[in-house]
């Protein structure tokens, strides 16, 4: 298995749901990217916790998350 495989038991979010409120974060946060849209938006819909890297931990996204509610950790490569 690589990172370009998705085991069978890995799903992805429905797109009818993510990119309305990824449209929602970017009126709010205009400055993110598409990734961290995404990253904001499967967060708040799953309720899971995103993990992210230390480099990550130290950027943008950390503060928008706790502002939104989303649980985040960092995890070490």
């Amino acid at each position: 298995m690589s990172l370009l495989e998705l085991r069978e038991d890995i799903l992805l979010p429905d797109p009818r749901t993510t990119v309305p409120t990824m449209a929602r974060f970017a009126g709010s946060y205009p400055h993110l990217n598409l990734l961290n849209l995404e990253a904001l938006a499967t967060g708040l819909l799953l309720g899971g916790t995103l993990w992210l890297s230390p480099e990550s931990s130290n950027g943008v996204l950390p503060e928008i998350l706790d502002q939104e509610g989303i649980a985040w950790r960092t995890v070490a490569h």
